[in-house]
């Protein structure tokens, strides 16, 4: 059977692709919030006074951007700049 996520959990794994110097997230993952709502979760590793501790970040998840086709440029139907 298939994990499933429930109401109020997430998962967080090691951002493997972060960059050094970069403030990308050390740990990131996804969830649902008490009322089912999928959410993103960033999580960043800093050190305190009291020891190291996570700084964490949630937000309601959201499609990728999808491009706006009244944004984008007309066709050309010019190709006289074809090479060949």
């Amino acid at each position: 059977m298939a994990f499933q996520q429930q109401p109020g959990g997430f998962a967080l794994f090691r951002n493997i692709r972060k960059k050094e110097g970069s403030d990308q997230p050390d740990y990131r993952g996804e969830g649902l919030d008490t009322d089912g709502t999928p959410i993103e979760i960033a999580a960043w590793i800093k050190d305190g006074a009291k020891g190291k501790f996570m700084a964490c970040q949630m937000k309601p998840k959201t499609d990728p951007p999808r491009r706006d086709p009244s944004r984008m440029p007309p066709p050309r139907d010019d190709d006289s700049d074809i090479p060949f």
